[in-house]
């Protein structure tokens, strides 16, 4: 899909990172750590969460580029497809 849709992989990637249960999913959402005092504090909000905007809206434009890619596709495909179905039916047994 990367080779069609540019960044498609890169999104996949960074998306992945924060929805599995890894350093960006878990310690990276919910720790702080001072590496000055070695102290790393857990809970909600510590981080900022206008980092991760520019990603989101990364994957978004992935998505919409993704969908327009097959929604080209398909309508390019889809004269062949009905001309198919007009071809199983002769036109005295066709539906009316």
């Amino acid at each position: 899909m990367d080779r069609v849709v540019t960044g498609v992989l890169h999104s996949y990637s960074s998306l992945s990172e924060i929805a599995h249960p890894n350093w960006s999913g878990v310690v990276g959402l919910y720790s702080k750590t001072d590496h000055e005092k070695y102290v790393t504090r857990f809970g909600r909000a510590l981080r900022n969460a206008d980092g991760n905007a520019g990603m989101i809206a990364n994957a978004l434009l992935g998505s919409l580029s993704a969908f327009e890619y097959a929604y080209n596709k398909i309508s390019d495909a889809m004269p062949v497809f009905l001309a198919e179905l007009d071809s199983l039916w002769p036109e005295s047994d066709g539906p009316s």
